[in-house]
């Protein structure tokens, strides 16, 4: 009886445990989430991004006039 109350008992430790655990990573993925809906991150990629961006658009350029140039 009491080998089994013993297992119980480690298995209830051992959940409490994964329970902590689990709210941990859940902070974590509720901060990332954050990020990235402020777009918080890669903030120099981001830059960058903007600024090729924002020469396409001073060129002009259109992808589906660039793909039918070169099925030509």
């Amino acid at each position: 009886m009491q080998s089994k109350a013993s297992l119980l008992s480690q298995a209830i430790s051992e959940a409490e445990e994964a329970s902590n655990q689990l709210n941990e990573e859940r902070k974590s993925v509720a901060e990332i989430e954050q990020q990235l809906a402020r777009k918080d991150f890669a903030l120099s990629e981001q830059e960058a991004l903007g600024e090729v961006e924002g020469e396409l658009a001073r060129l002009d350029y259109n992808p589906q006039q660039h793909e039918q140039v070169r099925h030509r």
